[in-house]
């Protein structure tokens, strides 16, 4: 079986745009604290940025004026510069200094009432308690906390996510999200037709219809998301900064978006009234309110309307759409009902029951509407999951081949349906073991999803397992831009990078993962790989026996517990894998073998997991614990029949 994955804290609004002053002397030191505050999602200005033609100081003062903070990095060079103090002079005489010594130095007089963050001994990443403390600082005006000293998440991680390519596209996405980028997203400020959606509040006393709202803000997101001019914030962080209770400029603030869509739903007797409220992020005032009543049964006009009213606030027109088209939607309120309360029900990731009953209402959306695209992708995704995680023997195929129908049928209705292709690589992938065909599918996803988060973060949690790491990174470096709160994108970044054989970027990338949940399904487990592979045995052991993954953490140690010569131990944990798990857990104990000195008792594993269709195989291609037996040549004929490319 494969095992892989992947909130905030209260906050108040913060620095959004940040100037840092620095000497010529200190420029390495300037350029990696400036990529740090970049990762955090600042928008950070220096004079590295200057172009030529401009003018040199007119374009600096004006620069001091916009930003919200200034970071002053002082050193022996730097309180000799004129130019570092006539900036800190600025800073401080706006009230926005922040100042940091680099090597110990005192800052000059008239600078040193303010206190100042140490970072002589600072390494310049994310988990340095220096930087800690300048993000902090950023985030000032009585903020406790910054993104990186984040309370574990309570969202629920189940073995479904750690499948390959799955990220954690939720069965709601529908081809939506962002399909703009250039310097509309990654420019140095939000787009006047940038929008968050936030979750809308259920105000049935009922608690089981709040599946309802949740499910109509995220089809608003998707419908949103299809107009190139307007950019739409992904769901996880939307979600995420919702829970915080912050208020609209706060949550434009850390999400990057000019606008903030706050609404409620009330449901009865027939009736679905929707009240809206258009905020404008920068200044917090309303910009337009509605509300809107309609029949149940006119339950698509009423998305529709509502994403033209939001469009028309936002000066755009959106074409209109029908089922079929890159929603994957339907014509049918029931069906959508019923879809909607599947994909709730799917998205929780309790345990075996609800994944059935999510199949179970997919199912019956079906039955309503034999064309809803969107709900064959669903269907195909559960049954994927259901088989991978909760059956074994002659169960998995007929549960893999009827995925396989419903994921094709979903791209048949609905080619331009990102998300219809994306679940058709997840079960080429996963449920047949076909490499080569889920990387079209996966590609294609790519091209009709480019602004959807979860779609990209798929597709580069795919392309780190089948070679394609370039086309990956670009990926997930969207992906955090575009869902900044979801660590699931760091922890794919850090699979990139841990496959492609670059620890260090590694480790930062896991470092920001656990900053956002620190219960992040597989990330103590690449740790505790690195460790384990530059021969840190027992700090390897501390991570694995951190790792929520009941495969990844029984894997680990029980290497460990080789490396340290006790083999009884390692057969105990051995032994914990076939008990859980029994051929799903194939891979692992091949892992094991590749890593205790038993190459043919790993390939002899390696080829049965083939079989019997266990999904860990997809990690082999590239998977650091198989280098012990990547040259055989049984090796090689079995990434050759997965589809692999050399």
């Amino acid at each position: 079986m494969i095992e892989d994955d992947c909130h905030d804290d209260e906050a108040q609004k913060g620095a959004e745009s940040v100037f840092v002053s620095y000497s010529r002397e200190n420029e390495d030191a300037a350029q990696r604290i400036v990529r740090l505050l970049e990762a955090q999602g600042f928008d950070v200005w220096w004079d590295a940025l200057i172009q030529g033609g401009n003018r040199f100081a007119d374009l600096i003062e004006a620069k001091l004026d916009q930003s919200d903070k200034v970071v002053v990095l002082w050193s022996s060079s730097a309180v000799r510069s004129e130019w570092v103090t006539d900036e800190a002079t600025k800073g401080r005489d706006a009230g926005k200094l922040i100042p940091v010594t680099l090597d110990g130095t005192q800052p000059p007089m008239g600078f040193r009432q303010h206190q100042m963050i140490d970072a002589s001994q600072s390494d310049f990443t994310a988990g340095d308690t220096a930087m800690q403390a300048l993000i902090k600082a950023l985030w000032a005006e009585g903020v406790s906390e910054w993104a990186g000293d984040l309370p574990p998440g309570e969202t629920r991680v189940s073995r479904r996510s750690l499948l390959i390519g799955g990220g954690v596209v939720s069965a709601l996405v529908a081809g939506g999200g962002l399909v703009a980028f250039g310097d509309k997203i990654f420019g140095p400020g939000p787009n006047d037709r940038s929008i968050a959606v936030l979750p809308f509040s259920n105000l049935n006393e009922d608690s089981e219809q709040a599946y309802f709202s949740t499910g109509l803000a995220e089809e608003l997101r998707t419908r949103l998301g299809l107009h190139p001019d307007i950019l739409v914030a992904a769901q996880t962080s939307s979600e995420t900064v919702a829970e915080l209770q912050l208020d609209a400029q706060q949550i434009a603030s850390r999400l990057k978006v000019a606008n903030v869509l706050e609404g409620s739903v009330r449901r009865g007797d027939g009736l679905v009234r929707v009240v809206l409220r258009l905020v404008d992020g920068r200044d917090g005032f309303e910009r337009w309110s509605d509300s809107l009543d309609r029949p149940f049964d006119a339950l698509l006009e009423l998305q529709q309307d509502i994403a033209d009213l939001v469009a028309d606030q936002l000066a755009v027109q959106l074409a209109k759409s029908s089922a079929g088209d890159a929603t994957g939607g339907t014509r049918s309120a029931q069906a959508l009902d019923a879809y909607l309360e599947g994909a709730e029900l799917y998205r929780q990731a309790v345990d075996e029951s609800t994944d059935r009953r999510a199949l179970a209402l997919y199912g019956k959306a079906l039955e309503l509407d034999p064309e809803y695209a969107a709900a064959h992708a669903a269907r195909a995704r559960a049954l994927t999951v259901i088989a991978s995680n909760y059956s074994r023997g002659e169960e998995l195929a007929p549960l893999y081949a009827e995925a396989l129908v419903a994921a094709r049928r979903s791209v048949e209705i609905a080619p331009q349906f990102s998300t219809g292709h994306s679940a058709l690589g997840f079960v080429l992938a996963n449920g047949m073991l076909d490499i080569r065909g889920a990387r079209a599918a996966y590609l294609e996803s790519y091209r009709t999803g480019f602004g959807n988060a979860d779609i990209l973060s798929g597709f580069a949690n795919f392309g780190a397992r089948a070679g394609d790491l370039e086309e990956a990174r670009d990926a997930v470096f969207r992906a955090k831009q575009l869902d900044p709160l979801n660590a699931q994108h760091w922890r794919n970044a850090a699979l990139i990078e841990m496959n492609a054989g670059d620890f260090a970027a590694a480790r930062e990338q896991c470092r920001q993962a656990l900053a956002i949940n620190d219960d992040a399904r597989s990330v103590m487990g690449f740790l505790g790989t690195m460790a384990l592979l530059e021969g840190a045995v027992e700090t390897a052991k501390e991570y694995f026996e951190k790792e929520p993954s009941g495969l990844t953490r029984n894997r680990g140690l029980a290497i460990v517990a080789a490396r340290e010569g006790n083999d009884a131990e390692s057969a105990v944990y051995r032994q914990n894998l076939e008990r859980e798990y029994g051929d799903n857990a194939l891979y692992q104990l091949a892992q094991v073998d590749a890593q205790t000195g038993a190459p043919e008792a790993a390939l002899d594993k390696l080829e049965r997991a083939y079989e019997a269709g266990d999904s860990g195989l997809v990690q082999s291609y590239l998977d650091p614990l198989l280098e012990p037996i990547r040259s055989q040549e049984r090796f090689q004929a079995l990434m050759e029949k997965l589809g692999f490319e050399a």
